[in-house]
C-alpha cells in the first residue's frame, strides 16, 4: 500500500490536496496580548486622554491616564482583565465597585478599544481608540533622566528636567539639561556599543550651570548602552550606567 501511494504522489507532482500546518508560523502569526499598550484618546474637556493599559500573563492589569492640558495628575486603576471572546476580545472595570466598563479587542500591533456594546467605534475620531503595543525601541519616547553617576534623580533638577527624544530614521536626538537645549546624532555600533557626535546647545546660564555640564559630558562619551522598553541605560564602561534613563509615556 505504501508503495502505491508513493507511486500515486510521484505520478501527480501538481495534485493539490490538505496540507499540514507549519504550527512554528502558525504560533509567530499569534497575537501577544500581554504587553503594554499606549493610546491618546479623544477628550472633551482636555486636550487629549493619554493612556497607558498593561496587560500581565496572570490577566492583571494596570490602567494609567492623566488629562494633558488640562492636569498632570496620572490617574491609576488595577485589576484582572476578562475575556468575552478568548485571546480577542476582554474587558476591564467592575461595575459592582463603580468602575466603568471598557472593551478591548486584540489586533495586529496593538488593542482597539471597542464602544460600550463591545462594538468597534465608527465616525471621524474612530482611529484614535487605537492603542499602539510598545516595543523596545529608542524612538517616539520621552526618556526622562532619572540617575547620573548612581545618584537617583527626584523630581525636576530645573525648570524642566532633563530628558532625550530620538530620531531612528534620521539617527539624531534632541533634548534638555538644566538649562540649556541640545541636540546631536548617535550611531549603533556592534556589541551593544553606541556613539554620540556633533553634540550641540545653546548657551544659557543658570544656577545649575555645572551639573549640566556634567550630564552632557557624559552623554558625549557613552560607549556602551542597554535598552528595554522603558529604561535606557548609557555608560562609557560596559555593565556601567552613568545616565539612566526612563520612559514617561505621559509627555
Amino acid at each position: 500500500m505504501f508503495l502505491c501511494v508513493a507511486c500515486d504522489d510521484n505520478a501527480n507532482p501538481n495534485s493539490t490536496g490538505p496540507v499540514a500546518p507549519n504550527m512554528k508560523e502558525m504560533y509567530q502569526q499569534e497575537e501577544k496580548w500581554e504587553g503594554r499598550y499606549l493610546a491618546s484618546l479623544p477628550c472633551s474637556d482636555c486636550d487629549e486622554l493619554i493612556t497607558m493599559l498593561q496587560i500581565n500573563e496572570d490577566l492583571s492589569y494596570i490602567l494609567k491616564y492623566s488629562y494633558k492640558g488640562k492636569s498632570k495628575e496620572i490617574v491609576e486603576f488595577k485589576g484582572f482583565i476578562q475575556w468575552v471572546e478568548q485571546d480577542k476580545i476582554f474587558k476591564i472595570g467592575d461595575p459592582t465597585l463603580g468602575e466603568k466598563v471598557s472593551h478591548y479587542k486584540v489586533i495586529a500591533g496593538g488593542l482597539l478599544q471597542l464602544d460600550e456594546n463591545a462594538n468597534p467605534n465608527v465616525g471621524e475620531d474612530s482611529l484614535q481608540f487605537k492603542f499602539a503595543k510598545l516595543e523596545t525601541s529608542l524612538g517616539n519616547k520621552y526618556w526622562e533622566l532619572s540617575e547620573m553617576m548612581g545618584l537617583n534623580v527626584n523630581g525636576p533638577l530645573s525648570s524642566k528636567e532633563p530628558f532625550l527624544l530620538f530620531d531612528d530614521s534620521m539617527k539624531t536626538f534632541k533634548g534638555y539639561g538644566k538649562c540649556n537645549a541640545f541636540n546631536g546624532s548617535f550611531e549603533f555600533l556592534p556589541n551593544q556599543t553606541f556613539r554620540v557626535s556633533n553634540l550641540g546647545s545653546t548657551r544659557k546660564n543658570c544656577e545649575d550651570i555645572e551639573q549640566e555640564k556634567a550630564f552632557l559630558l557624559l552623554l558625549e562619551s557613552t560607549k556602551h548602552y542597554h535598552l528595554n522598553i522603558d529604561t535606557l541605560q548609557l555608560g562609557k564602561d560596559s555593565g556601567v550606567a552613568d545616565l539612566v534613563f526612563v520612559f514617561n509615556p505621559f509627555k
